[in-house]
């Protein structure tokens, strides 16, 4: 009897072992799934192919969509998630829930909704998480634009910022301000942070050519910025403490992406028309305008003529040719200006690295003659996934700088669009002998002791060479599904060397006796 139940019990423990081998292929055979689909472009509505379809979590091989859009890929989970992506679209994730056939939209790249990750101080969160009071944008239409700085671009795109350009310069940009001016003695500029460094915005103190403001923001190419976000109240900007009273604005640039390596090349080109002329006097009105004045002064015919000949217009005057013109200085300084800008980026990587590498070239020439503006950038940033829970990036840009310049401030000596508004028209550009050829020598100051336009944009050398490194590394640790532990280093260095020479022949005195100015070393 004993040995009939041994037996009993042997048989009973065979057939559960089989049962469960036998069960778990077909477990698994029951949870598998073949799932079909197509993919659309939300903007047109148009099928997309080539789209990378993926599953999250799962080891299968991903697939892509053929030429109508339509894709097929077997999942070992019915329950598994797609990842769906493609350069130029947002990512997409499509949880599968038993589902044998799906339809998804892509949306554009620099589409904003409320799901999208907003960028905030050393993280991403979803817009519509975002407790305190911010504004932000995406610069992906800015390339239509001709500004060679984006700040300039800003002007009613984020709410609650103000951009006032600082002059006609180029590369000069704008000053911008948040939420209005609070007051008359201290700054309104927000805090400016670009891949979580902050940045000077005010410039330098005492630069040497009047009227100049460097503009940290201009060394940005703004085809290398993925997202600018305002921060407006304490509630976000608390981190940053009493430097972010005016708020917060947080640059980011383009981050890495993995996928199919991407080429991006754009060359583009313009012409600035010359700005209509403000109306002066010609020579006749201004002769006439001298001549009421001196009277009105008290002074007699024979006192004018006596001291000022030339307005006598005696053909017997031995510099009757220097004074017998009718000259528009505003002729003489402005020109049609002309603006070149060519960028390249590489994006690509795998799942372990991403990286985004580009580089550009800028140059503009401005409407008044001998300004420029020359810019070479390059940037690097790439993400390494060391583990699932270690991630190490870098942020790398250097850019280089030229800035052909011409004061703009109230200084009638080497001011040259003051200087064209005042000088006088019965001057000519360059001298002329006895019989009024002209000489190919510059006319220098005349009777009325104010500088030869010409020589200010022709002779006056006005510059300011800029080298920038601007880097950041950080590592990121996730502890958790809801903590993560972030630190960061980074280097910022700004070489600036600004040169000016003013010739003394055709230049007015300064008020130390000379046209000559010392150099200021900062």
């Amino acid at each position: 009897m004993r040995s009939m139940i041994n037996n009993l019990l042997v048989l009973t423990m065979q057939g559960l072992v089989a049962a469960c081998l036998t069960g778990l292929p077909l477990h698994g055979q029951d949870t598998a799934l073949v799932v079909r689909g197509k993919v659309y472009a939300a903007e047109t509505g148009l099928p997309l192919a080539e789209i990378g379809i993926s599953a999250g979590t799962a080891v299968v091989e991903p697939v892509s969509t053929g030429a109508d859009g339509s894709f097929e890929i077997t999942l070992t989970d019915r329950n598994e998630k797609l990842l769906i992506s493609y350069p130029g679209y947002k990512p997409k994730t499509v949880f599968v829930r038993g589902r044998d056939f799906i339809e998804a939209w892509l949306l554009n790249e620099g589409d904003y909704t409320v799901s999208d990750a907003v960028q905030m101080p050393f993280r991403e969160i979803p817009l519509r998480d975002v407790a305190g009071a911010l504004a932000a944008t995406r610069l992906t239409d800015f390339d239509r634009t001709p500004d060679p700085s984006f700040c300039q671009d800003l002007q009613g795109r984020i709410s609650g910022l103000r951009a006032i350009s600082r002059s006609g310069m180029p590369g000069e940009g704008a000053t911008l301000s948040s939420r209005g001016y609070a007051s008359i003695y201290s700054s309104s500029l927000p805090l400016v942070v670009v891949d979580g460094m902050i940045q000077k915005q005010e410039g330098f103190l005492n630069p040497i050519i009047h009227g100049f403001h460097h503009n940290p923001l201009a060394d940005i190419d703004k085809r290398d910025i993925s997202s600018v976000v305002l921060l407006k109240d304490a509630a976000v900007t608390g981190i940053y403490g009493i430097k972010s009273a005016n708020g917060v604005m947080l640059i980011s640039t383009t981050p890495p992406r993995g996928g199919k390596t991407t080429f991006d090349v754009s060359v583009s080109g313009g012409l600035s028309a010359t700005p209509d002329q403000i109306p002066v006097m010609d020579a006749s009105h201004y002769s006439s305008y001298v001549m009421e004045q001196m009277y009105g002064a008290g002074m007699s015919s024979a006192e004018i003529f006596s001291r000022y000949p030339f307005l006598a217009f005696d053909p017997g005057y031995l510099y009757h040719s220097r004074y017998d013109n009718n000259t528009n200085w505003q002729d003489e300084i402005f020109r049609t200006g002309r603006l070149y800008n060519a960028h390249m980026t590489v994006r690509g990587g795998d799942a372990r690295a991403r990286y985004s590498l580009s580089g550009g070239y800028l140059t503009n020439e401005a409407i008044v003659r001998n300004t420029a503006f020359s810019r070479f950038n390059f940037r690097f940033n790439s993400v390494v996934q060391v583990s699932s829970r270690l991630d190490i990036g870098f942020n790398l840009g250097y850019t280089s700088g030229r800035y052909g310049l011409m004061e703009t401030g109230i200084v009638p000596e080497t001011s040259p669009i003051l200087a064209s508004l005042i000088k006088s028209p019965l001057l000519t550009v360059y001298q002329k002998d006895q019989e009024g050829t002209s000489l190919p020598v510059f006319d220098d100051v005349a009777d009325f002791g104010l500088s030869n336009p010409a020589v200010i944009v022709n002779e006056v050398e006005a510059s300011d060479e800029t080298s920038k490194f601007l880097g950041v590394s950080y590592v990121n640790l996730k502890l958790s599904d809801k903590i993560t532990a972030r630190a960061q280093f980074g280097l910022d260095r700004l070489k600036s060397n600004e040169r000016i020479f003013i010739p003394s022949w055709g230049m007015a005195s300064q008020g130390d006796g000379s046209a000559e100015r010392s150099m200021k070393v900062k």
